[in-house]
């Protein structure tokens, strides 16, 4: 038996016993007649109720309301309190005599006959009104859980695509770093070949996972532009200020990497002289920032992420939003001769 069927047998018990002790006072209104009559009495009260309520679960169960319409919900109701509130007012005005206050037999049919009917229609009113309660929560409840769900799941989806598009992209810049290669230097080319193919197992290992750390993160970028410095010479200088105390924070994969991929493709590589790239990370006030700095000059069509014509910006800031929401930055900015990617989201360390 599944829990809530359990719960719910305890409860519906315990409910109807509740409401045979509160029927039997103030006393006169217990059945003449000795104990037999006074069980007899009790037990077709408990029994004609617990099962004639359940009933009526069962059938509203079956109309499943949650996907018909509101009359469904307001009216069932409705029709079980008069039902049941019309069963008890008959089986009180005519299967069993009581008393009056005096103690005198009494018969019920000499009462106001409809305030007695309508007092037996209040009675009742409490187990719908609780059952119906329940319901709308444990209804409300699931749908909550179905948005939750279906959310997730098409955040994942999202997120699957996003991959799928990312690993083409990398391909692509890496293997552009080493095309120029081929016709000149065939023993370097192969070496970058090879390097390309261990960042690619890489790069594939770490894609499927929501978070690295940072010093797997560091790792790929060095093993990337090891690749692009072979290409570059020394036309490509490459510093690094991120305090060890940072390796071990999560970062979305390829974050670093992709704001490399883009200063070597929007930055040096298009200065004949090449230039410098800085690579710095820091935690201010529970953010952890990553910035991207190249020598050169920002591109008119690259100055924000809404006009930048690069896949791994606009793909890195949907990733970061996926798993972040709305408190990320993601910023392009030149100050002198330099320009500079810089990353903002939640710092978190596990």
């Amino acid at each position: 038996m599944k829990k809530e069927e359990k719960v719910y047998w305890i409860l519906h018990t315990l409910w109807w016993m509740f409401f045979q002790i509160y029927i039997t006072f103030p006393s006169y209104k217990i059945p003449v007649g000795g104990s037999l009559a006074v069980s007899a009495f009790l037990i077709s009260h408990f029994g004609t109720f617990f099962l004639l309520s359940h009933f009526y679960r069962i059938i509203y169960k079956r109309l499943n309301p949650q996907e018909k319409s509101l009359k469904v919900t307001i009216i069932a109701p409705i029709i079980g309190i008069i039902i049941l509130g019309s069963i008890f007012y008959f089986i009180n005005a005519y299967g069993f005599p009581v008393r009056n206050p005096d103690g005198e037999p009494f018969n019920i049919m000499e009462y106001n006959q409809f305030e007695y009917y309508f007092e037996c229609l209040y009675h009742i009113c409490p187990w719908f009104f609780l059952f119906h309660l329940y319901q709308y929560a444990r209804i409300s409840f699931q749908k909550d859980e179905q948005l939750l769900e279906a959310s997730s799941l098409l955040q994942k989806t999202e997120l699957m695509n996003l991959k799928s598009e990312l690993n083409p992209h990398f391909l692509f810049n890496a293997l552009n770093g080493i095309k120029s290669l081929m016709l000149t230097d065939i023993d370097t080319s192969r070496n970058a070949i090879t390097q390309l193919s261990d960042l690619l197992r890489v790069s594939l290992k770490i894609s499927n996972l929501s978070d690295i750390k940072l010093e797997v993160e560091i790792k790929l970028v060095q093993d990337y532009l090891s690749i692009e410095k072979i290409r570059f010479e020394n036309r490509l200088v490459v510093n690094y200020d991120v305090p060890p105390e940072l390796y071990q924070c999560d970062v979305v994969p390829m974050t670093i990497q992709l704001l490399v991929e883009n200063a070597v493709k929007h930055g040096i590589g298009q200065s004949k002289s090449g230039g410098e790239i800085l690579i710095s990370a820091k935690n201010e006030d529970d953010s952890l920032i990553l910035k991207v700095a190249n020598t050169g000059k920002l591109i008119q069509e690259n100055r924000t992420l809404s006009t930048s014509s690069g896949i791994g910006m606009k793909n890195l800031e949907k990733r970061l939003k996926l798993r972040f929401g709305e408190k990320i930055s993601l910023k392009i900015s030149e100050s002198g001769n330099w320009v500079s990617a810089e990353v903002s989201f939640p710092y978190s360390q596990y």
